[in-house]
């Protein structure tokens, strides 16, 4: 089995994300390769509603894409007690 021969990872800074090379060299532009992961991430984030995207580049090349989002479900971290409905048998 073949290694990757670079890795793109996402950091979740909270209410956005960036994506970006970490090691190797792609045979060709990043970009394309940076979408297909932030495809990927907005599939496993589907309460998330991305609202901007900006390409980062560097000498003329994406070298990172960023981008800003909304989150529509929240995790409930409360520490109040759930209230407990309870009925009568019968």
């Amino acid at each position: 089995m073949s290694q990757p021969r670079f890795q793109i990872v996402s950091q979740d800074m909270g209410g956005w994300v960036r994506f970006f090379l970490v090691s190797g060299e792609p045979t060709g532009e990043l970009g394309p390769f940076l979408s297909q992961c932030l495809t990927q991430w907005m599939r496993e984030h589907p309460d998330c509603r991305v609202r901007l995207i900006v390409p980062m580049s560097s000498n003329g090349d994406t070298s990172e894409l960023h981008a800003w989002y909304d989150r529509t479900i929240f995790p409930d971290s409360s520490t109040m007690p759930r209230p407990v409905t309870l009925s009568e048998p019968g």
